[in-house]
């Protein structure tokens, strides 16, 4: 089962693709609140798609799962900041650069912890 905060967005009246951030903070209770209620129906697999920016919140997330008997694994799909730029302005759902350039070192910063308390690891680099 797929938890992801960006589809939990859609779901909420007034969306809009033009403004997504507006949605930003609901949607990621939502996507908690679906975690939260697989780890405790003790769903076989469960996939939370973040960017990875609040390691806190994730490292919370990871104890929450250990302590259920998941194994976790992190899938960190790294690209540089200038393909970044470019994909997000090509996309529907475009984000100010502002986001993207602030992200990015929190992403990075989240991944060096985070990978030590992961069963698994798979770390890819793009351009």
């Amino acid at each position: 089962v797929v938890v992801d905060p960006d589809a939990e967005k859609m779901k909420i009246l007034g969306y809009s693709e033009s403004d997504p951030s507006k949605f930003h903070e609901i949607s990621k209770g939502y996507a908690m609140l679906e975690f939260e209620k697989l780890v405790a129906a003790k769903e076989e697999k469960i996939l939370y798609d973040s960017t990875g920016g609040d390691w806190r919140k994730i490292a919370g997330m990871m104890e929450m799962g250990k302590n259920a008997g998941y194994q976790i694994c992190i899938v960190y799909a790294e690209c540089s900041i200038k393909n970044a730029l470019i994909r997000n302005s090509e996309r529907s759902r475009v984000l100010p650069d502002s986001i993207i350039l602030e992200k990015s070192t929190q992403i990075s910063e989240s991944f060096t912890i985070l990978k030590y308390l992961a069963n698994m690891v798979v770390h890819t680099i793009t351009g």
